[in-house]
């Protein structure tokens, strides 16, 4: 039995993509065609469909296409490695966005700019600390800026 073969417009209508991202990934080498007919038709095999939508997932997943190029001829136990190192990596990004909600909710609820958290835990330094470095580069170590700062 011979293997049926899909169009682009069936590949379209299954995984809701467009045709010019199934060009693009054809042309990058990510998802070639399983038949190309004379007259320049592409055709895809269940196999490549199903290719396609690891491609898919893996991009949902925040992998970028040449991340998701090495990893598609790695072993289903490389693959599962690899992911399970990006669920951690999705999980930090997760709690780093509930923290911005959560001080974004306390800026617009009216707290001070200085007494936001949002940079505790981070490289970027404190709203405050980083008045008190612009208040020395603007002012110096001036006994005004020692008065503000209560010493």
């Amino acid at each position: 039995m011979k293997p049926q073969l899909l169009t682009i417009q069936n590949i379209l209508h299954i995984t809701g993509i467009t045709k010019k991202t199934l060009h693009h990934y054809h042309k990058i080498g990510l998802l070639p065609p399983s038949y190309i007919a004379d007259n320049g038709y592409r055709f895809y095999d269940r196999q490549t469909l199903a290719t396609l939508q690891t491609i898919l997932l893996f991009k949902e997943m925040g992998f970028s296409l040449t991340e998701i190029a090495t990893m598609l001829p790695l072993s289903k136990a490389k693959q599962t490695d690899i992911l399970i190192h990006q669920r951690q990596l999705l999980e930090s990004k997760k709690q780093k966005l509930t923290t911005v909600i959560e001080q974004l909710d306390h800026y617009i609820e009216g707290t001070d700019i200085s007494k936001l958290t949002l940079f505790d835990d981070s490289d970027t330094l404190s709203i405050e600390e980083q008045y008190e470095l612009e208040a020395k580069l603007v002012y110096g170590d001036t006994k005004s800026i020692k008065n503000f700062k209560g010493i």
